[in-house]
């Protein structure tokens, strides 16, 4: 439910600040769709990589977790 809500937010967000910003001004709003995908990458990416060391190398994750 937590990763359903954060990934989800990504695109919401965007959408609840363009609905928002068309009733304060008359000027463009652009949605910087880039730098969400980048966000979503950074956060989304190392997590999986843990998960998936996690799960195939079981030994090597041990010794990830007593050198950090």
């Amino acid at each position: 439910m937590t990763i359903v809500s954060n990934v989800l937010a990504f695109g919401i967000m965007p959408l609840n600040i363009w609905l928002y910003c068309r009733s304060w001004t008359s000027e463009e709003f652009q949605v910087p769709y880039t730098q969400i995908m980048i966000s979503l990458v950074m956060t989304v990416g190392p997590a999986a990589v843990g998960i998936l060391v996690r799960w195939k190398w079981e030994k090597v994750a041990h010794y990830v977790i007593k050198v950090s």
